[in-house]
């Protein structure tokens, strides 16, 4: 799924009862797993390398490719969970919602699949359906994940009364919108 789901998804389902300290650790885990993308997308502009592609051809290779096993890495992860457990609640937040991150990719990634149990095997689970490519029932699951997100913020937004996350989520919400029409335009030039 996309970035933004992830965030309001471990938000809504992590952060009821969390402080401002553990809803950032929250808001940090559910976004590590795709940080190592912002380094590659601002490398591909630098190098001026069309989005297909970056996409299509430079994501397979290195070093984006063991930068993608490490930030989708369950043992990683529940390793962090385990010294949460021992030492901090925020740092267990932190490794539950980048654990749910990688529970929803390993669901709805297809060709793309994450070596998700690196470092101790490369295996990929190729799912059945996928978050963005047709062939595998993209169309029905953007909608799925656009009414589940909308459905979040929906929740976060009674959950939450300060104009500035109020502004934050209007923002998301927004991105049902822009980001499928930015992906279109990205890969039709």
């Amino acid at each position: 799924m996309n970035s933004q789901t992830h965030l309001v998804i471990a938000s809504a389902l992590l952060g009821r009862r969390a402080t401002r300290t553990e809803q950032a650790a929250i808001l940090v885990g559910a976004a590590l797993p795709d940080f190592y993308m912002l380094p590659f997308i601002l490398w591909g502009q630098f190098k001026n390398i069309p989005f297909g592609t970056l996409w299509g051809e430079t994501y397979w290779q290195e070093p984006w490719q063991t930068f993608g096993a490490i930030s989708n890495s369950i043992p990683l992860f529940v390793a962090l969970l385990a010294l949460g457990i021992w030492r901090s609640r925020a740092l267990s937040l932190l490794a539950i919602a980048a654990l749910l991150h990688l529970g929803i990719d390993f669901l709805t990634h297809a060709s793309d699949a994450h070596k998700h149990f690196w470092p101790l095997m490369e295996w990929r689970f190729h799912s059945p359906i996928s978050y963005w490519e047709q062939d595998y029932y993209a169309s029905f699951v953007a909608a799925f994940e656009a009414c589940l997100g909308l459905a979040c913020i929906v929740l976060l937004w009674r959950r939450h009364s300060t104009i500035f996350i109020r502004i934050i989520l209007g923002l998301t919400g927004i991105t049902y919108l822009v980001v499928p029409v930015f992906w279109a335009l990205s890969f039709s030039t």
